[in-house]
This record gives C-alpha cells, sequence and structure tokens, in this order.
C-alpha cells in the first residue's frame, strides 16, 4: 500500500510527557515549580505563620507547605467559595469535616477536593479536617463583610489553596537513599532511562493500527497505544520491499508501550486487513549502542574472573 499523504506521527508533548512519567523517567522533574521556595526540614514556631507560596501563575493560586501543628487563616468573600486540594488519593474521613458554625458555612467534598463556602454575614468560626492518611488540617475561617473590588478579584481574592508535603518527600527521598545496592540495581533495571533521540517519524495508512507515540533511543524503538486498543502485528520493512515480523515487548514499567528491539526505516501494522505504517525520517544506520552491557547506561555488568583493565 502506498500512502499518498504522510503524516508527521512526532510525539505530542503531552503525550511524551505522560509515557515518560509512566516509565519513571526525571526527565521531567526538574522545571515544575522551580520558583517555590525551599522547604524547611524543621516544623517552624507556632508563632510563625505557615508557609505560603503564591504560584506564578495566578497569585490567586496558593500553595501550603503542610505542617499538623499551624493553624491556617482563610478569608472568604460574599458570592465566592474557596477550594482546596488535599494529597492525591487523599480525602475526609466520614464525619471528619467539623465547622464550628455549620449554620454559616457550607462544603462540599469531591475526592481530594474541599470547597468551602460561607453562607451567612459574621460568620467568622473555625474549621477541622481530618483525612484517610490520618493528617488533620485545621483552619480560622474569616468572612469578608464586602463583596471583593475590581483589584481583589484580580490580584487579592484567594480562590484555592493546595497543600505540599515536604516532609513527606523527604522522608520517601531518604527510604530511596538507603535502599541496598542491589534493590536500586534491580529498580533501575526494571524501569530503565531511556532517552529520546529522534522523533522524525511520519504516519501513513490507517490510524486505526498506526501507534500514539512513536520514537527511538538510537538503538530500541519505542510505540505507545493507548489502553483498550487492540495491538496489530508489527513489521520492519526491508530495503527490497520485504517485511519481517520485529522482535517486540511490552514494557515491564507501561503496558501501553511495546519495545521494538532495533531501529527501522519504515515499520508496517498489520491487524486482519487493515494496515498501517511510520517512516523514520531520521534513521541512522550507525546509532549508538549502550557499552555497559546492559539495557542501562547506568548500570554496569561485571563478568566473575575477568580481569579489569
Amino acid at each position: 500500500m502506498k500512502p499518498s499523504k504522510q503524516r508527521s506521527a512526532h510525539p505530542k508533548k503531552r503525550d511524551a510527557s505522560r509515557w515518560l512519567a509512566a516509565a519513571g523517567l526525571s526527565l521531567l522533574a526538574a522545571g515544575h515549580l522551580g520558583a517555590a521556595e525551599p522547604a524547611s526540614t524543621q516544623p517552624p514556631p507556632a508563632a510563625t505563620p505557615p508557609h505560603i507560596v503564591t504560584v506564578q501563575r495566578d497569585s490567586r493560586l496558593r500553595e501550603i507547605d503542610y505542617n499538623p501543628d499551624q493553624v491556617i487563616d482563610i478569608t472568604a468573600h460574599v458570592g465566592y467559595f474557596v477550594h482546596l486540594v488535599f494529597a492525591p488519593g487523599e480525602e475526609p474521613v466520614h464525619g471528619g469535616v467539623v465547622l464550628g458554625d455549620s449554620d454559616a458555612w457550607s462544603f462540599s467534598v469531591a475526592g481530594n477536593n474541599l470547597f468551602l463556602k460561607p453562607k451567612n454575614t459574621d460568620g467568622n468560626t473555625n474549621l477541622t479536617v481530618v483525612t484517610n492518611v490520618g493528617r488533620t488540617y485545621t483552619f480560622i475561617l474569616l468572612y469578608a463583610q464586602r463583596r471583593p473590588t475590581d483589584r481583589q478579584l484580580g490580584t487579592a481574592l484567594n480562590l484555592r489553596y493546595k497543600f505540599r508535603y515536604p516532609a513527606e518527600e523527604l522522608a520517601a527521598a531518604k527510604r530511596a537513599a538507603e535502599k541496598p545496592e542491589s534493590v536500586q540495581i534491580s529498580e533501575r533495571l526494571a524501569r530503565p532511562e531511556r532517552e529520546i533521540r529522534n522523533i522524525e517519524y511520519f504516519a501513513c495508512g490507517s490510524d486505526e493500527v498506526n501507534p500514539d507515540v512513536i520514537f527511538d533511543d538510537g538503538r530500541f524503538t519505542y510505540m505507545r497505544f493507548l489502553a483498550n486498543r487492540e495491538l496489530p502485528a508489527i513489521f520492519t520493512v526491508a530495503d527490497d520491499g520485504s517485511e519481517v515480523l520485529a522482535n517486540s515487548r511490552t514494557a515491564a514499567d507501561d503496558p501501553e508501550t511495546i519495545i521494538v528491539q532495533r531501529v527501522a526505516k519504515r515499520f508496517v501494522f498489520r491487524r486482519g486487513q487493515t494496515v498501517g505504517c511510520a517512516v523514520n525520517k531520521g534513521f541512522s544506520p550507525h546509532g549508538p549502542a549502550l557499552q555497559t552491557g546492559t539495557i542501562d547506561e547506568g548500570v554496569q555488568r561485571v563478568v566473575k574472573g575477568a580481569q579489569t583493565p
């Protein structure tokens, strides 16, 4: 089948980022919240206000370092609700949202999101939230008597508070650093770091069988098929036009990613009578080979009894 038109099969930035995160790479770790102030490992004294970071993109969206021994003041304006965001998977337990004056404030819960809205004037009160991971949050709710001014709507109004957990993140990093070297090596081999060296792929044929994302690292080719799609048979195409079934496997760290154990000029995807293809415009017959004898550059294979230079 000769396509009449080729379409770029470059992995979209969003799709590629999602695959990289699933693969356990650290390429996207730097830069997010790069302007945030470093979190202190010691809880501040009781008189010190909670560490609140204004997110660069909008001053009305705040981030707070969680500290169980601090009280957080929240001011709400008439006609506006306040949105609290806890950790993923964390949510208030049944009966775990307790208001000092339930007639003055209303609330609703959606997963790890808590929404608060004042109902009555002069409704200053307190709020305690107990969650399913054992954390307790304490707030003072303050009611603004007047509607926000235009200036407040643009800058001073606080609409969302998102919690961060630096102590837990530090503890997790410490636990990872304390793992035995053999465990760290096993985990790296299970989730090897992969470098995107070539994304110059162009799709042809039927999109029903073409991968959603395709790229290579100069040695292997990675193809991502979204969930619930029936996988096609994958072939490489030789210079004489003949097709050879590709040697491939499912990535251990991402069941939606197929790893073809080579780089080719052209791939063909077949499922029944449906045929698709991908043309590698960035193909180089002299792709780099890993020098470590393993699938990860950071893990060196050592042969017992062999002499080292």
